[in-house]
């Protein structure tokens, strides 16, 4: 009996002392990445990276409408802006689909009422 009462003590031990040892571990996880979030935060400040390169954005804005204004050739440039339209068209077809979808499982749980829905 009392190897049993050894064995209870020492798994009660090893678990009273991997608890003491979990808050310590997670507050030291928690301090190392709240650091590392605030400074990416400041790093990746795109405001500021925007308006430090604002000239080259531009640049490069007028470079790409050069180039897709007049060095790609008509019907390239034609298939580029029927692809355009047709994947907004469909991005909005999903999600007014969507939208009906909801609206429908909705109003069908209130058909049924609150005893029968699931």
């Amino acid at each position: 009996m009392s190897s049993t009462n050894d064995v209870r003590n020492t798994i009660k031990a090893s678990i009273d002392g991997a608890r003491k040892g979990v808050a310590d571990r997670v507050e030291a996880l928690d301090r190392k990445f709240r650091g590392d979030i605030d400074r990416l935060r400041g790093d990746l400040d795109l405001g500021r990276l925007a308006g430090e390169n604002a000239p080259q954005l531009v640049a490069a804005g007028v470079a790409t409408g050069i180039v897709l204004g007049y060095a790609l050739p008509r019907p390239l440039l034609r298939i580029l802006q029927i692809s355009v339209a047709v994947g907004v068209a469909t991005v909005v077809a999903t999600q007014v689909a969507d939208r009906v979808a909801c609206e429908l499982d909705a109003a069908e749980g209130a058909e049924q009422g609150p005893e029968t829905a699931e």
